[in-house]
């Protein structure tokens, strides 16, 4: 059982280390990135991923949350989404999915697609 992992990311750096965290996990493979919100719906709905990482704040015309309730709106299970912002939580609006902020990244993430991985099983 291999966890489709897709990234939205518009920051380099960002986009290495949560490729090089995800190399790690057993069972979990990165099958697409994109920079902006548009790109990523396009890329989502070729590349069928079982969990998209979301960050807010992104170029382009929309934002993370913008590709988040698209991907709801096409029937994206809410508990395979997850917001990954560096924004102060309290500073975002309400989100129907989860929240890792990003000074937390590499404490959070390997424990949220363990368990993604877990309810696939």
């Amino acid at each position: 059982m291999t966890l489709r992992v897709f990234l939205l990311e518009d920051e380099r750096l960002w986009q290495q280390g949560v490729g090089q965290l995800l190399a790690t996990v057993p069972g979990v493979e990165l099958v697409g990135m994109a920079n902006d919100a548009e790109d990523g719906w396009i890329q989502c709905q070729a590349l069928m991923p079982d969990v998209v990482l979301l960050d807010w704040n992104v170029k382009g015309l929309y934002t993370g949350d913008w590709l988040g309730q698209k991907l709801l709106d096409a029937g994206h299970a809410s508990d395979c989404l997850a917001m990954v912002s560096g924004a102060d939580p309290a500073m975002l609006p309400p989100i129907p999915y989860r929240l890792i902020p990003k000074p937390q990244l590499g404490r959070l993430l390997v424990p949220y697609l363990e368990g993604c991985i877990a309810s696939k099983t």
